[in-house]
């Protein structure tokens, strides 16, 4: 048998379709040597590569949909059957609507829309193409249209403003479309700027829509845009705040008595949500409900989330019932919910029961939570009467990673959950207090574990797009984008903007990305250069931050009082500028890759002179994270990484394993000294269960990873669902089970897995392009006995004790004899 399969069409930004395989080969062929692709009216005919991918501008209208069909050739001349697939094209290069707007927009209310419209027997299909600068909602004869929440994704929408394509079900005869538009992003941050962040932040303003619905007939298709005839009015939804919640009065009706206003002024052209949709997913039922004295309940759900909770309400509830929904990560002394680390955000939904049955749930709001409280609730409250729903941008893939250590299999699954809670069209920092940024900073170690447990081939171009969007002409980037908090230029270490680019091309083989923002990228590489002296950068604003308290400033600051922040702020210069070259070699411009070379050798020598004495071995405060960082980067001389490895690990086991590095060298830490054989060190580290570290945060009740290692009672630094030190996942696969990617799209990996001492086994699989590698290793019989799966299309550079090779397609078993003590 040799067939294509897991046949994918993506959506790209630009307008083109991105086209993946992978295959199955009992033929004896290892890799690709050709493909041939079919779709409408474009014939490839057999073009000769291994890659597994191709990205086309194709002729199509949108709402068509297209069979695409593959044939193969591996490199032994085998023919594979012939595969085909289905995709539903949204590409339009005209939106026929108008801009339209409140004619008297309030800040907070959302806005209602109507149209009514009739459609002529012989109807094929309908669509509605709507985009908004805020959020929309869209109901079609009281229907909900699409499964989409919070739609469209976030963007910098002064320059960038997305549209969705959604599936009409419209019938022949009179049809009743009514869009609600809220804030959102588009207004809800505004209160809490100062203004000097005012005077930043551009895309903040009133919320506008722009839609138009597609009839589409065996001989016509008709365009009904949003216009002065587009009634608008006030509905159900009273209040919606991101924030702070939404209010609904379910016994209440929309009403449409003003004519919409239409925007004049120029506005960005809609461009297709290329990035995967928000969608709601898991449900959990209260694990506990607790009556309390007064009357009010507390839910615990047994899972901190994002999302929101969806009432099943009926005659119990008298109409007119006003029922009140507040929400927390944590419970206090007294069993009541802890709302100060929210901050602002007040978090508390109502709705008013419409008498009888009905199901609500907010629509232009979440809240980071597991707790909830209900009050106003008629009568006892059942767990079938509440559910909590968890919603994050549909890119979950089916990786997984499992070992013999229950703890790090709690630590992966809160670092999962952490990631999902903070997917919400941008990579969140936090979902439950008034913030919920895409920091940059956290993102340079955060972009290297994603891609192990999520889909990033729409999400990370989509953020480097974001990136683009804030970068000025000087080429700084901004710590947050789209840019609310933080500042420009970012701190230097936001390498993120790099980082997305490389993982994006490893693990999912795209150089277009890096082709179309490789001058941006520069251009970040060029302001740091201009904000350095003799290439020491000489700024740093959060560097290696928000270690454990003892290695932070006082009174609960985050600034790390023990490594230097212009060294990591240099380090990730000289790092981008070996990126650099590293992109230019990929895209075959030679002349380039060598300048960045210099540049990068240039950086290194200056570091070094700073910071480093070889005969003392002494590299700027010998700081864990310091020492972590240059082992990392490869910036040391040859002969003094092994002594400055031992270093880090003395350090570390003299504090009895009271680390002291931050968000960005704790992972780094770990996989150097895996790196130079004190694998049991790290994995001591990593199975403490004492303060600070990941099972202490498990001994107290995590379900996510939270943004300190204390647990305090303060509106400060205390997510407890915050990714930054979830990066220590990718520790899990590149090290423990030993797969890293080489070179795009897995063509080429590593597999060289490290083995702690008490560590039994370990078992992970990763879903590729070019299918799943699974790899594990377990101790038994005295033996240690080693699998590896490749799939077609992949090679893997192994290395074992005993084993250097290079294998193809298919099964690989090794054995190998116990090392006794």
């Amino acid at each position: 048998m040799f067939q294509p399969i897991r046949m994918k069409a993506r959506h790209t930004g630009d307008g083109r379709i991105e086209f993946f395989w992978a295959a199955e080969n009992t033929r004896g062929g290892c890799m690709q040597s050709a493909y041939c692709l079919h779709c409408g009216t474009y014939e490839s005919g057999w073009v000769e590569t291994a890659e597994q991918h191709v990205t086309l501008r194709l002729q199509a209208k949108a709402g068509e949909t297209l069979t695409w069909s593959l044939i193969l050739k591996d490199d032994l001349g085998n023919v594979s059957d012939q595969a085909t697939a289905t995709f539903l094209f949204a590409h339009t290069d005209s939106f026929f609507g108008k801009w339209i707007a409140a004619s008297e927009s309030r800040e907070s209310v959302p806005t209602y829309f109507e149209k009514k419209f009739h459609a002529e027997e012989g109807l094929l299909k309908a669509f509605l193409f709507v985009s908004a600068a805020g959020l929309f909602h869209a109901e079609l004869n009281g229907e909900k249209v699409g499964e989409n929440v919070l739609a469209p994704n976030l963007s910098h929408f002064a320059k960038r403003r997305f549209y969705q394509m959604l599936p009409l079900e419209a019938v022949p005869g009179e049809n009743d479309l009514v869009v609600a538009l809220a804030d959102g992003w588009r207004r809800n941050l505004w209160d809490g700027l100062s203004k000097d962040q005012r005077e930043m932040v551009t895309f903040m303003g009133e919320p506008e829509l722009c839609a138009f619905i597609k009839l589409v007939y065996a001989d016509r298709e008709e365009m009904i845009g949003t216009d002065e005839s587009w009634v608008s009015g006030e509905g159900p939804i009273t209040f919606a705040h991101l924030f702070n919640g939404e209010s609904c009065d379910l016994s209440k009706k929309a009403v449409f008595n003003q004519a919409s206003r239409v925007i004049t002024d120029e506005r960005p052209m809609p461009q297709y949500d290329y990035l995967e949709p928000i969608r709601e997913h898991e449900t959990f039922l209260p694990r506990s409900i607790v009556r309390m004295e007064d009357g009010r309940y507390i839910l615990d759900f047994g899972q901190n989330m994002q999302g929101y909770l969806c009432l099943q309400l009926d005659e119990r509830q008298p109409k007119g019932t006003r029922i009140t929904l507040r929400h927390a990560e944590e419970l206090d002394e007294n069993e009541g919910l802890y709302t100060d680390v929210l901050r602002t955000a007040k978090a508390t939904d109502t709705v008013i029961a419409p008498g009888g049955k009905a199901v609500w749930k907010p629509v232009f709001t979440y809240h980071g939570f597991r707790y909830a409280e209900v009050t106003g609730w008629q009568g006892e409250l059942r767990k079938e009467d509440i559910q909590a729903v968890f919603i994050y941008t549909d890119i979950a893939k089916a990786s997984s990673f499992e070992c013999g250590s229950a703890l790090l299999n709690a630590i992966q699954k809160n670092i999962v959950m952490t990631e999902r809670s903070n997917l919400i069209g941008i990579a969140t920092d936090c979902p439950q207090r008034d913030e919920r940024m895409g920091w940059m900073n956290d993102a340079t170690v955060r972009f290297v574990e994603t891609p192990y447990n999520f889909s990033v081939d729409s999400l990370f171009p989509k953020i480097i797009d974001d990136l683009k969007d804030e970068q000025g002409a000087d080429g700084a980037i901004t710590c947050t984008a789209p840019l609310v908090y933080g500042n420009r230029p970012a701190d230097p270490v936001c390498s993120s903007f790099l980082v997305a680019g490389l993982e994006n091309y490893l693990h999912n083989g795209d150089t277009e990305t890096i082709r179309a923002a490789y001058e941006a990228f520069r251009g970040w590489s060029e302001c740091l250069e201009a904000h350095a002296d003799n290439h020491i950068v000489n700024y740093s604003y959060y560097g290696d931050w928000a270690g454990p308290a003892y290695a932070c400033e006082a009174n609960d600051g985050a600034r790390s009082i023990v490594s230097d922040g212009r060294l990591f702020s240099t380090g990730y210069h000289y790092y981008n500028a070996c990126t650099l070259s590293r992109f230019a070699a990929i895209l075959g411009d030679e002349d380039e890759a060598a300048r960045q070379a210099v540049r990068a050798k240039a950086i290194r020598e200056a570091f070094l002179g700073k910071w480093f004495d070889e005969k003392t071995m002494t590299l700027s405060n010998n700081s864990e994270g310091e020492i972590a960082f240059a082992l990392w980067l490869d910036i040391l001389p040859e002969s003094a990484r092994c002594a400055m490895a031992k270093k880090l690990r003395d350090d570390l086991v003299a504090r009895d394993y009271m680390f002291t590095t931050g968000n960005l060298s704790t992972v780094y830490m770990l996989e150097e000294l895996a790196r130079y054989g004190y694998v049991d060190e790290a994995y001591h580290l990593m199975t403490r269960e004492e303060y600070p570290g990941y099972g202490y945060m498990i001994q107290n009740a995590a379900t996510t990873v939270w943004e300190r290692f204390e647990l305090k009672k303060n509106p400060g630094m205390n997510s407890h669902n915050h990714p930054m030190y979830g990066s220590v996942g990718s520790w899990f696969y590149r090290t423990l089970a030993g797969l890293v990617p080489a070179e795009g799209g897995w063509k080429r990996f590593a597999f060289k897995p490290v083995m702690p001492k008490k560590l039994q086994y370990v078992s992970a699989s990763v879903e590729t392009p070019k299918g799943d590698i699974v790899a594990k290793w377990q101790k038994k019989y005295d033996k240690t006995y080693v699998m590896l799966s490749v799939p077609f299309g992949c090679e893997a550079e192994v290395v074992l004790p005993g084993v250097k090779e290079t294998v193809g397609v298919g099964l690989h078993r090794y054995m190998i004899d116990e090392i006794k003590e």
